[in-house]
């Protein structure tokens, strides 16, 4: 739960500043880094497959959360 905070914090960090570019990068970033930890003590398993997509899904609300705050209002 933790980890899903922070992530949601980096996503609303990178909506504000950067592209979506950006956001899928760090999104194959995220997967990357998860799954070869995983990998390598071992625990890869369905299970981790959801957690994977909670925390994905907690990046990418963070980023449009994010870019939701920068994006300009019309003032009529």
């Amino acid at each position: 739960m933790i980890i899903a905070g922070v992530l949601f914090i980096v996503g609303a960090a990178m909506g504000g500043r950067y592209n979506i570019l950006a956001a899928l990068f760090m999104s194959a970033l995220i997967v990357a880094v998860f799954v070869t930890l995983w990998l390598r003590t071992g625990e890869l398993d369905g299970m981790k497959a959801l957690i994977l997509a909670a925390y994905l899904s907690a990046f990418q609300a963070g980023y449009l959360t994010g870019s939701y705050w920068v994006t300009p209002r019309d003032p009529q």
